[in-house]
C-alpha cells in the first residue's frame, strides 16, 4: 500500500499497520473528496503522513494541512515529503506547536 510514494523505513512499517487495520479507508477518503470537488484536506492526528501524501495525489487539491502531536512522527512527515518532492508543489503546513490541553477552552 504505498501509492507510489517513497516512504522512510519507519514510516513503512508504520504503514504496514495501516494497510492492516485500514485496508480500504484511503481508496474511500479519496473518492469521496474527488467526488465532493475537495480542494483542502486536513489532516488531524496525521502520524506519518499517510492520508497527506494519498490526497496530495488529488489534482483539485491545492493545501494540505498536516497537524501532529508526536515530535518523533513529524519528523516522519517531513522525510516523506522531501523524499516525494512534495514541499514545493502542494502548500503542505505542518503543526508543530504543542499546547496544553487547557490553553482551549
Amino acid at each position: 500500500m504505498t501509492y507510489g510514494f517513497f516512504w522512510s523505513e519507519k514510516s513503512e512499517s508504520r504503514n504496514q499497520l495501516t494497510a492492516r487495520y485500514e485496508p480500504i479507508q484511503a481508496l474511500l477518503l479519496f473518492e469521496f473528496a474527488a467526488r465532493a470537488g475537495a480542494t483542502a484536506f486536513v489532516d488531524v492526528g496525521a502520524n506519518v503522513g499517510f492520508y497527506s501524501l494519498v490526497m496530495s495525489l488529488l489534482p483539485a487539491i491545492g493545501k494540505i494541512e498536516a497537524f501532529e502531536g508526536s515530535e518523533e512522527a513529524c519528523g516522519e512527515i517531513r522525510k516523506n515529503i522531501a523524499m516525494n518532492d512534495l514541499g514545493g508543489r502542494r502548500g503542505a503546513a505542518l503543526g508543530d506547536q504543542r499546547r496544553r490541553r487547557d490553553e482551549h477552552p
